[in-house]
């Protein structure tokens, strides 16, 4: 099974194409039908609503579509995180300050780390944060 995590910019490709939409479209599949494990932190559940939101007021989509664009996320089967202890959010801000990154994405990069899986992300620092830390990333 490959256990793949999986950032906010990749799954609101699934919803607004942009940019690597087709590779994206490819790891909802391999959610949706199990050939992978999607992991997030459990902060992607707001993270995503947050982007979705902007995405809105900016006319890129319909508020009326919401919902349906909430549980389009949700299909791709991801494995929410745990909460944080202290521990796990001290890891969070050590790498974020070793690799000049917000604590958000920091939490994308300890969890890679701590299930041994892939990275998928259109973030270019965390992309090479993830790197620094021999985390294979999928090329988007």
């Amino acid at each position: 099974m490959t256990h793949i995590v999986l950032d906010t910019s990749v799954a609101v490709q699934w919803i607004v194409k942009q940019q690597s939409a087709e590779l994206a479209d490819e790891l909802f599949l391999a959610g949706y039908s199990g050939q992978a494990t999607l992991h997030v932190p459990a902060l992607w559940l707001w993270e995503c609503s947050n982007a979705l939101q902007k995405y809105s007021m900016a006319g890129w989509i319909e508020p009326t579509d919401m919902a349906d664009h909430l549980r389009t996320l949700r299909y791709a089967q991801p494995t929410i995180d745990t909460l944080p202890d202290a521990s796990r959010q001290a890891s969070w801000i050590e790498l974020a300050l070793q690799h000049k990154l917000t604590a958000y994405d920091a939490s994308y990069l300890e969890l890679a780390i701590r299930r041994k899986a892939q990275l998928a992300t259109l973030d270019r620092k965390l992309r090479k944060a993830a790197v620094a830390c021999q985390i294979s990333c999928i090329e988007m």
